[in-house]
């Protein structure tokens, strides 16, 4: 099984149980459609499968692009984006990609209130 495979069934799996869980809401300030991020080559946190899990978790379609940099992929959404939906486990490592991605917004845990600023 490919690892797209893998992490299209996790990402599955996650969804069943999301009843249970209370993603993170990241919202932009505008729609977006490509977020830059970290390789297994890069050996500073894999931020490309936590994108990846997040938008299939979202059911979101979306093709990687390999840079010149071996560290580095573009993730590209096949739609715009106004929000993600982030399961905690993968928040940090979203973040990373976004605030390297030079992206604007704010996030919060579903059900509270306290906003913090990217």
């Amino acid at each position: 099984m490919s690892w797209q495979a893998e992490l299209a069934e996790a990402a599955r799996q996650a969804k069943a149980r999301r009843g249970r869980l209370e993603p993170w809401w990241v919202i932009f300030e505008s729609p977006i459609d490509q977020l830059w991020a970290t390789t297994p080559e890069g050996g500073e946190g894999w931020t490309l499968c936590a994108i990846a899990r997040t938008l299939y978790a979202m059911g979101r379609t979306f093709e990687v692009v390999r840079s010149t940099d071996e560290r580095m992929a573009l993730v590209r959404s096949n739609a715009p984006l106004e929000f993600l939906a982030v399961e905690e486990s993968d928040m940090k490592l979203v973040m990373v990609a976004v605030r390297r991605s030079g992206l604007h917004g704010h996030y919060r845990k579903s059900g509270t209130e306290k906003e913090y600023r990217f």
